[in-house]
């Protein structure tokens, strides 16, 4: 969850400056919920068994991918029983996990009959991990927008974050007495 903190660096960031209150007020108005419900609808995840197109590519597509070691262990796995997962953002292929996450090696992924959703469960984790940062843009996005509006519903005015609405310069450092001093020193 963002705070009002973030705001206020995501506003002067975008070159504005904007009243603290209203920010602290604006976050409280913030959907957290609803965003990340929508940011979730974008994602899904397929536990894959080796036996079936995927994505428009073949299976021996897949099995083909590569020619290092790693390859070579995941079409042994694929190709005896083992399973894999695709995870999609928008209907695309993001990413593809051909063996145990989160264990060090190349670990085979067993089905589990018993309990079909296990390595669901995996790509749904591995999910949320990738959902973070767009969820945190679309907070402050929607909060800075809020704040946009509490301002001018308010009248309160919005001003520049610097006084020239450009970013400051580096200070210029007064260095009388030290005429000798070379600060960066070129060859």
């Amino acid at each position: 969850m963002i705070s009002d903190v973030d705001i206020l660096i995501y506003a002067a960031s975008r070159g504005l400056m904007v009243d603290p209150g209203l920010v602290h007020e604006a976050l409280s108005m913030v959907d957290h919920k609803g965003i990340v419900e929508e940011e979730r609808k974008r994602w899904s995840a397929v536990v894959w068994d080796g036996t079936t197109e995927v994505n428009g590519v073949s299976v021996e597509g897949w099995l083909q991918h590569g020619d290092g070691e790693h390859s070579r262990i995941t079409r042994q796995h694929l190709t005896t029983g083992g399973v894999g997962y695709h995870l999609y953002k928008d209907g695309k292929l993001l990413a593809w996990q051909p063996h145990a996450p989160g264990v060090a090696g190349v670990v085979r992924m067993e089905p589990d009959p018993e309990h079909p959703m296990y390595w669901g469960n995996f790509a749904e984790a591995q999910i949320q991990e990738l959902m973070v940062n767009d969820v945190k843009v679309r907070e402050l996005e929607s909060a800075l927008q809020i704040t946009v509006d509490l301002h001018r519903s308010r009248n309160v005015p919005i001003r520049p974050a610097w006084p020239s609405a450009v970013p400051p310069t580096p200070p210029q450092v007064n260095l009388v007495g030290y005429e000798g001093l070379r600060v960066n020193p070129r060859p």
